[in-house]
Order: structure tokens, then sequence, then C-alpha cells
């Protein structure tokens, strides 16, 4: 008998998306999965479209609940989750058909506590050209490896999807409510916890890049809960002293970041984007090995500080080469 698998996906007007990203998930090839579907108060018919699928199909479980978040749908997907293993689908993504099978073989036959696959970000008006793409190679990663790649976001991001983790190691571990950015303060925890990571080559997630998310939306205060929530991570990991550079590239990460969203938002006059800046070079400058960051990032800093304007064109231009104009 194989394994249940619990597949839990906050569900919040994404009446558009949903369809999509159900039916991969029914039509999976492993069939011993649980479904639980959160609809976090939706005001379009996202909360009617989950009946639906559940009076189809036994293996679903819906919960409808007042607007409390990502992180709160999260939490309640987790609490009410039967499965030994589980792992998370974002509403307006979707999966391929082998999703569940990949990451469960991936983990089962390397004996690991977290298992990976690769993802694709792919922009709402390319959607329809996409193809999973399957990689044999995989690699087996200690506790400190998969906390480096992880930190710098190489292999994988920090994000809670893509990734199958053991029921018993989240079952301590929940999502920070009121948040954004809410991975920053949960996905580490977890990893810190393993003693083995599997990550597979092979793509078998789907980040829809849409118009209207979450990380596309007007800036407002409650995006500076990403230096918050990453200086916190960082400061949790410093006991490890093999991720000193890995923790300074990530902190340097978030304020990239951020300074990117002021940018979209014209606010580089904000007081707290030259404070940023500041900080990128203050951290830049305790790096024991400015090689260990990537190029791409090395150069940014050097545009940030020196030429902010050339900065600015180089990241509308990546913007528009990536998204295809989506953002």
């Amino acid at each position: 008998m194989e394994d249940l698998v619990s597949i839990v996906i906050p569900v919040y007007n994404v009446e558009k998306y949903l369809k999509r990203c159900i039916d991969s998930v029914i039509n999976q090839s492993y069939k011993n999965i649980e479904i639980i579907l959160v609809d976090d108060g939706s005001k379009d018919l996202s909360g009617q479209l989950c009946d639906e699928y559940a009076s189809r199909d036994k293996r679903i479980k819906v919960i409808h609940k007042e607007n409390g978040g990502l992180s709160d749908a999260r939490n309640a997907g987790i609490d009410i989750a039967t499965g030994k293993y589980i792992t998370f689908i974002d509403s307006d993504d979707y999966v391929s058909l082998d999703y569940v099978e990949y990451l469960y073989r991936l983990l089962i036959d390397n004996n690991a506590d977290i298992s990976v696959c690769m993802y694709d970000v792919v922009a709402e008006n390319k959607i329809s050209n996409h193809i999973f793409k399957n990689n044999a190679n995989i690699i087996i990663l200690n506790r400190i490896e998969s906390l480096k790649h992880l930190l710098i976001e190489d292999l994988y991001t920090i994000s809670a999807c893509a990734k199958l983790y053991t029921k018993d190691g989240i079952d301590d571990i929940r999502f920070p409510l009121n948040r954004l950015y809410e991975d920053n303060g949960t996905i580490y925890k977890l990893f810190d916890k393993t003693n083995k990571v599997a990550f597979g080559y092979s793509s078998k997630y789907v980040y829809l890049k849409r118009t209207g998310s979450i990380t596309t939306q007007k800036m407002t205060e409650r995006n500076f809960d990403l230096i918050t929530l990453t200086d916190e991570m960082c400061s949790n990991l410093s006991k490890y002293e093999e991720l000193h550079d890995q923790l300074i590239d990530k902190s340097i990460s978030s304020r990239i970041t951020l300074i990117n969203l002021m940018l979209d938002n014209h606010q580089e006059h904000d007081k707290r984007f030259n404070q940023m800046i500041e900080q990128i070079v203050l951290s830049y400058n305790q790096i024991s090995d400015k090689k260990s960051l990537s190029f791409k990032k090395r150069m940014a800093i050097v545009l940030i500080t020196k030429f902010r304007w050339l900065y600015k064109i180089a990241w509308n231009i990546y913007k528009l080469k990536k998204y295809g104009g989506a953002i």
C-alpha cells in the first residue's frame, strides 16, 4: 500500500485558474492522495468550484473559512491533513501529472526527509506553450548543503511549493500569520530539521506569473516583512559557521528584492531605499569570499551603489525578457 500524501491548496479568488490547478491534481498518476482545498473567504466562485469538485471526488476535502491570508489557509490545511507526507500547491499554479509520484519516489528511494523538484515560472500570456521537462539527474544533500542552496536559491527557492515533506517534520511548525513572504519565516525551519534532502532536476511545477498576484501587487508597508523575516532567519541559522557567506547573500538578496519593488512603484526617493543600499554595502564587505555571490548579483550591487540609473534600465529589461511584460 502506497503512503497517503496530503496536498494542501489554499484558494482565494482564483476562479479563472482553479480548474486547471485542481484538474492537474485529481489526475495524478499517484492515486493515494487527499486533496485539501482551503477556501479562504473567496468572494468569487472559487468556493463553489471547490464544492463541485469535492462532490465528484471523494479524495477532496474542502474547508470554508473567513479570509485570513495564505499562511492561515495553509495552517488550516496542515491541521486536518492525515497523510504521511504533505505538499503545497498554490491555486493559480499547476503541476505535471506525475508531480506527486516523482517527489514521492525521490524521497522514498533515497530515504530523504524532503524531496524537491525543479519548477518553471511562466507568464500568463505564455502558458499555452509550456512543456514540462524531464531530467534523470538527482543530487542528495545533507542538512548544511541543503540550507546553502535554500539560502542562495540556485537549485530551488525558499517557496513552500515544489517540495514534499514528511508530515511529522511539519507538525510542530506553522506559517506566520498576517505576514507577506511567509515562506521566509517557515521553510528554513523544515530544512533545519532534515538529515537528507533529495533534489531532482525534472521540472514538475509551474508558477504562474500573473498580474494581480501577491508578488505583483502595489508595494505597501507589509512588503517590509521580507526584511523582518529574512533577518530573523539569518539570526536563527547563524549557529552554522559554514553558512556565513550564504546568510549574508540572503540578507543582500532580500534588500535587492525590495529595491526592485520600490523602483517598480517609483519609490526610490523613500529614505529606506538609500538605507537598504547602505546595508547592502556593509553586508557585502563582510563576505569572506566575494566570488561566492553570483556574477549577476555582484554586478547588481555595483550598479545599485554606483550607477543607479543604469541599474533601473537593466532591471526593466530583465523583467521584460523573463516575464514577457507580465509584471
